[in-house]
C-alpha cells in the first residue's frame, strides 16, 4: 500500500516537472519571438526614417550603413491644356488685359527654359484700352481715323515656378513693353532655325512705318526691330547656310552727286541676341566693279579679267578648254544687234551705264546692263551682272557667263 502511494506521488511529481519544463520552454520561445519582432520593427522604422541611427539597433540586425536612401522623386511636369488654362492659374498684372482672337487670348504655350514645364507668352494691351480684340486692332483704318486711339502693347511672359507636388502651379510674371501702335496686324510664333529659343513676331503699324518686332525668349529676352518703310527693308534668309536665320537690313540714303545709295547690314545670332555682324553698300561697289572691268579690258589684261570678273567654276572651265580672249569676250558680252562683232585687240574704251540707285530691288540677284565699246566705231553690247548670294564677302559681283553663246 505504501508502495502504491509512492508510485502515485512519484507520478504527480513527474507530471508537475513536465508542466514546469513546458512553461519554461514556452517562455523562452515567446521571448525569442518578441525579440525578433522588435528587431524587425526597428529595421522597418529605420527604412521609413533615414535619420534613424543604426546605433539603436541590436547587433544582429542588418546595419543601416549599407542601406541607400532612395532619391526624392520630383513631381509631375506641368502641362497646360491651353493658354486660357495657364491664365486661370497665373496672376495677370492689373494694368494689362490680354488681346483676344475669337474670344481666346492671343499668345502661345511653350517651354521657354527647356525644363520640361509649360510656360506662356501672352500679347497684352493696357487695361484701359478701348479695343482688345485683334479683329479690331488689325484694321488699317485705325491709321487715319481720329476716333481710333493708339494702344500700348506689351508682352506678358509667364514662367512656371515649381511649387511642390500637391500645390497649385504658380508663375513668375515678366512684362516687356513693345511700344505704342495704331494698328496691331498679327502675332505669330516663328522658326529661326536649328537650336534657336522660342521666337515670336509682332507686326504693327503707325502712320509712316511698319514694324516687325522679333522677340527671342530664352533665359534672357532679346528683341530685334525690323523696320519697314519706303527707305528701309528687311530680308530674312540663312545667308551663310549655318541653319540659323540671318537678317539683312537695307537702308536707302541719298548722296549728293552719287545718287541713292543702298547700305546693307547683316544681323547675325551670336548665341544671346542678334547683333550687326557686317555691312556693305550696293551702288558704290557696283560702279567700282564695272570701272575695274573696263580698265582690265582696255589694257588687254584678259587673264586678270577672268580672275577678277568671273566665278571660279567658269575660270576652271576656261582653263580646261584653253579659250582665247575673243572667245571669252563673246561668252560675256552680247551684241545689241545681230551681226555685230569686234576684234578684242581693237577695243579702245568700254563704258558701262552709270548706276545711280540699287538695280537689284525687284530683279533678284541678276541684272542686264548696257555698255558702249569704242574701236574705230561705237558698238553697243549688253552684259549680265550677278550679285553674290552673300554680298558681304568677296567677290561681291561677277559677270554672267553665257555658256550657250
Amino acid at each position: 500500500m505504501i508502495e502504491v502511494m509512492f508510485v502515485r506521488n512519484s507520478d504527480k511529481g513527474f507530471i508537475l516537472y513536465r508542466m514546469f519544463l513546458l512553461l519554461f520552454l514556452s517562455s523562452l520561445i515567446m521571448s525569442s519571438c518578441s525579440s525578433s519582432r522588435m528587431s524587425a520593427d526597428a529595421h522597418v522604422s529605420a527604412e521609413k526614417d533615414p535619420a534613424f541611427s543604426s546605433s539603436f539597433l541590436p547587433e544582429q540586425s542588418s546595419p543601416l550603413s549599407d542601406h541607400t536612401v532612395p532619391e526624392q522623386v520630383p513631381g509631375p511636369l506641368y502641362r497646360a491644356e491651353s493658354l486660357a488654362a495657364v491664365l486661370s492659374d497665373a496672376a495677370i498684372p492689373d494694368t494689362l488685359a490680354p488681346v483676344t482672337a475669337n474670344r481666346l487670348p492671343v499668345g502661345a504655350v511653350v517651354d521657354i527654359d527647356s525644363d520640361g514645364n509649360d510656360d506662356a507668352i501672352v500679347l497684352c494691351v493696357s487695361k484701359n484700352a478701348r479695343d482688345r480684340a485683334l479683329s479690331l486692332l488689325s484694321k488699317e483704318i485705325r491709321l487715319y481715323g481720329d476716333e481710333y486711339d493708339a494702344v500700348e502693347v506689351s508682352l506678358l511672359i509667364l514662367r512656371y515656378v515649381s511649387s511642390g507636388t500637391f500645390s497649385e502651379p504658380s508663375f513668375s510674371a515678366e512684362v516687356l513693353k513693345l511700344g505704342v501702335f495704331r494698328v496691331v496686324k498679327d502675332f505669330t510664333l516663328i522658326d529661326l532655325g536649328r537650336g534657336m529659343p522660342p521666337a515670336f513676331e509682332i507686326l504693327a503699324m503707325n502712320e509712316n512705318s511698319t514694324v516687325r518686332e522679333w522677340l527671342i525668349i530664352g533665359p534672357k529676352v532679346s528683341r530685334l526691330s525690323l523696320l519697314e518703310s519706303p527707305k528701309k527693308k528687311s530680308v530674312v534668309t540663312d545667308i551663310d547656310n549655318d541653319g540659323v536665320m540671318d537678317v539683312i537690313m537695307q537702308d536707302k540714303v541719298f548722296e549728293e552727286g552719287a545718287g541713292e545709295e543702298t547700305f546693307l547690314s547683316w544681323y547675325r545670332w551670336n548665341g544671346e541676341q542678334y547683333t550687326e555682324y557686317s555691312s556693305t553698300n550696293i551702288v558704290r561697289n557696283l560702279n567700282s566693279f564695272l570701272l575695274q572691268v573696263s580698265s582690265l579690258i582696255e589694257r588687254k589684261n584678259w587673264s586678270r579679267f577672268v580672275r577678277y570678273a568671273l566665278v571660279s567654276r567658269v575660270q576652271a572651265s576656261i582653263n580646261e578648254q584653253n579659250l582665247r580672249s575673243d572667245q571669252v569676250f563673246r561668252k560675256v558680252f552680247i551684241p545689241a544687234h545681230s551681226g555685230i562683232s569686234v576684234a578684242v585687240d581693237n577695243i579702245r574704251t568700254i563704258k558701262f551705264q552709270e548706276i545711280l540707285e540699287n538695280p537689284f530691288t525687284d530683279t533678284g540677284r541678276r541684272i542686264q546692263l548696257s555698255c558702249k565699246i569704242t574701236t574705230d566705231r561705237e558698238l553697243f553690247f549688253s552684259v549680265g551682272v550677278e550679285l553674290s548670294q552673300n554680298p558681304f564677302i568677296q567677290p561681291q559681283y561677277n559677270l554672267v557667263w553665257n555658256s550657250k553663246m
